[in-house]
């Protein structure tokens, strides 16, 4: 299922079937939101971001939660 710039897709795993979608524009973010919000059982939500933008709070690579970067 493809609702705008939102792709949608069913997860099966061995043990339960889970619903997902992967957004990739800001623009989506409230309407995917809302449909995990709506969905009755477990969902993965995959927000994508381009390279240049800083995620924050992060771990780097190889830290620990005691190597957080706040800003």
């Amino acid at each position: 299922m493809a609702i705008g710039n939102i792709v949608a897709c069913k997860v099966h795993s061995n043990a339960a079937s889970q619903q997902g979608c992967q957004i990739r524009n800001k623009a989506d973010v409230i309407s995917a939101l809302e449909e995990m919000l709506a969905y009755p059982g477990p969902y993965v939500l995959d927000v994508l971001v381009p390279n240049q933008k800083h995620v924050l709070p992060m771990i780097p690579s190889g830290g620990t939660v005691r190597d957080i970067i706040k800003s």
